[in-house]
């Protein structure tokens, strides 16, 4: 009975820490829009997904990697620091190369001028994959309320710097992207310090050089790569094709507002049921999958009139016509939120994740062949939304028809 009064009552406090990170994560979005022009919104976002290019090819896989390496670590809690340091020391170098070559080229390409952009850019991937990296080790060592305490600090120091930037006189994209690195750099700080603090030391190497982590990072590197053109491609390509960066402003932030709230549910959900899923070695999946599901259409209800409430707080009635991308948001996070259940699944079973690219490489080309359809510009938002839900539910069913036909060749072969 105590037992489970302590349970509850984690749960809750789990639940509250990250409605206020929500909250605040929400509150940033809101300051600036209101602050910012709607051009400078867009870039803002151009500029995030120009950083997460090293999150999705790299920085995701590592981190999965790593978890492998260390799936033991709730029952152990212990870890090697040395050897942590010399993983993402080592792991960030090409990634943080990969954000400023690339962030750099293309802003050279649209606008002529880009060094402080790709800087810009490439800090901020780095930083944000150490302090994901500090969260992530914290929940797999057992120590949820921790992990979100390191996510609400990240939060606040997001909010505090980006209204100081703001307060500054600096109403630019790249100043905001420069707060949130700072805010990401303090985090991971934090992160690291509860790590030291509540972990023995032992003996353990995590990093075996390029090959080996190369060739276990390419089924998550290359389906991230692929989710990141599926999800954030249409961003640098309406800057190039309608160099339009209002337009992916009003897009980027109403999608935002319901793929924040979602990932912030489904984010509570996935301190309880990751860890779950890996000390079962798969068994407690189907049971997350059903209650995420729910969780995804009740959000989704929710979103529409939660968006019409946060428009009204930013002063931007203008984009109401577009408040069906709230939902569409929450629809989308939800889509990311299942595969990474399969994903977890197929990793704590031991089982190939070739299947992931190749889902996700059918759910890019649906995207791309929806993206391109000759459309005029305001009528983009539309299409942009009718896009990135229809990959998603490509590539939930192709993941789906993969395992039908799997228990199928079992069952025949028994």
């Amino acid at each position: 009975m105590i037992n489970k009064f302590l349970a509850k009552a984690k749960l809750l406090k789990l639940i509250l820490m990250r409605v206020v990170a929500t909250g605040l994560a929400l509150t940033i979005s809101i300051v600036v829009v209101r602050e910012l022009p709607l051009e400078q919104v867009g870039l803002y976002y151009l500029y995030v997904t120009l950083s997460y290019l090293a999150n999705a090819l790299i920085f995701v896989g590592a981190d999965y990697n790593l978890q492998r390496l260390l799936h033991d670590l709730s029952e152990k809690k212990s870890i090697n620091l040395r050897e942590l340091f010399k993983y993402f020391s080592l792991v960030l170098i090409p990634g943080f190369l990969l954000v400023f070559a690339f962030g750099t080229a293309y802003m050279y390409a649209t606008s002529g001028t880009g060094l402080i952009v790709g800087l810009a850019c490439a800090s901020l991937a780095s930083m944000t994959f150490l302090s994901a990296l500090m969260r992530n080790l914290l929940q797999l060592a057992g120590m949820a309320t921790k992990s979100a305490i390191v996510n609400l600090f990240e939060q606040m120091m997001r909010l505090g710097i980006t209204m100081l930037v703001i307060k500054a006189g600096f109403h630019t994209g790249e100043s905001i992207i420069v707060a949130n690195s700072i805010g990401a750099m303090l985090a991971a700080a934090s992160g690291l310090g509860l790590i030291y603090h509540f972990t023995t030391r032992d003996k353990g190497v995590y990093f075996f050089g390029y090959t080996k982590l190369i060739k276990n990072i390419i089924p998550i590197g290359s389906s991230g790569l692929m989710n990141w053109m599926q999800l954030q491609g249409y961003r640098p390509y309406v800057n190039y094709a309608f160099q339009r960066p209002d337009l992916i402003g009003a897009v980027s932030f109403l999608t935002s507002l319901g793929s924040t709230a979602a990932n912030a549910c489904l984010a509570i959900l996935g301190q309880i049921w990751i860890p779950k899923q890996y000390a079962s070695r798969g068994e407690a999946t189907p049971r997350y999958f059903k209650i995420a599901v729910a969780c995804i259409i009740g959000l989704a209800l929710a979103s529409l009139p939660a968006g019409w409430v946060f428009l009204h707080a930013t002063n931007h009635l203008d984009l109401m016509p577009y408040v069906f991308l709230v939902p569409a948001g929450v629809l989308v996070e939800g889509g990311n939120t299942l595969i990474g259940i399969h994903t977890n699944h197929r990793n704590a079973t031991g089982q190939p994740l070739w299947i992931i690219p190749m889902a996700t490489l059918g759910g890019i080309i649906v995207t791309a062949l929806i993206l391109i359809c000759p459309i005029e510009a305001k009528a983009l938002p539309i299409l942009i939304a009718a896009a990135l839900i229809s990959g998603q539910l490509a590539i939930l069913a192709i993941i789906a028809s993969h395992n039908i036909f799997i228990k199928r060749r079992l069952s025949v072969e028994q």
